[in-house]
């Protein structure tokens, strides 16, 4: 199992969770999000057995690339977009994030971008669908 895909999927699940509520929207971005890692039979059993909250102070340590903290970043935004509220809670979340993981403002800067991006794309395939 890739336990750095484990840890940012459950982070980024952890993160539709913030607001108390996990809305439709959101568990349609988690199901995107997970089909493009091509999670095998044991990692999503894992997942679905694993629902614990990751501590957002021992992330920064579990991702040790730059990379992954990017992407964790970015998916989280992604996913924080999904319900199309701004929650107070999910902001927080962000900011911890953003403060764990040791990231520039560029680099947030950077992830909002391809997040916003990744949103329409992802917001226009839905309209198609309907």
């Amino acid at each position: 199992m890739d336990q750095t895909k484990l840890t940012i999927i459950r982070a980024v699940r952890d993160m539709a969770r913030t607001d108390g509520r996990l809305h439709r929207q959101e568990r349609k971005v988690l199901r995107l999000i997970a089909d493009a890692e091509q999670l095998d039979p044991q990692e999503r059993e894992y997942l679905q057995r694993t629902s614990e909250p990751l501590p957002v102070e021992e992330i920064g340590g579990l991702l040790t690339e730059k990379t992954d903290r990017l992407r964790l970043m970015e998916l989280s935004v992604l996913v924080s977009m999904a319900d199309g509220v701004e929650s107070p809670d999910e902001l927080d979340r962000l900011r911890q994030l953003a403060s764990h993981l040791s990231l520039s403002n560029e680099d947030i800067h950077g992830c909002l971008e391809r997040a916003r991006e990744r949103f329409f794309e992802i917001t226009r395939m839905w309209d198609r669908e309907a």
